[in-house]
């Protein structure tokens, strides 16, 4: 559903859901604090306990990946929310245990820079 769609169904959801985007949980879902705390942490965890030798390809949908990209760099609740990662984003982490290096790429722009891409103000 788009914000109108959601507007017309939930009436107010989308305005709560903007005040406190991590903690907002529609009364069928899970907030991104939830997804955070019990599927995305673990995750890295897992792949810290696991994996820290080798490469790994994680493809995921925006959500997950501002939880992911946030986590890596340490970001509190609402600076994870403000992490923008558009459809045409690649995103490079260079996880060591003494930093976190991230470069981005937006595919088909030929832009690219160290950091993340950060969304201003409020988000969608």
């Amino acid at each position: 559903m788009d914000k109108g769609e959601i507007e017309k169904k939930f009436p107010g959801d989308w305005a709560k859901r903007d005040d406190n985007k991590y903690d907002f949980r529609h009364e069928s879902g899970e907030s991104y604090r939830e997804v955070d705390e019990n599927r995305v942490r673990p995750l890295l965890n897992e792949f810290r306990e696991k994996y820290s030798s080798r490469k790994l390809l994680v493809i995921t949908h925006q959500g997950t990946a501002r939880l992911v990209i946030g986590n890596l760099l340490g970001l509190s609740p609402e600076e994870k929310m403000l992490v923008d990662f558009p459809n045409n984003c690649v995103y490079r982490v260079s996880y060591l245990p003494h930093k976190t290096e991230i470069t981005y790429s937006l595919v088909g722009l030929g832009e690219s820079d160290k950091g993340y891409i950060k969304r201003e103000g409020k988000t969608e």
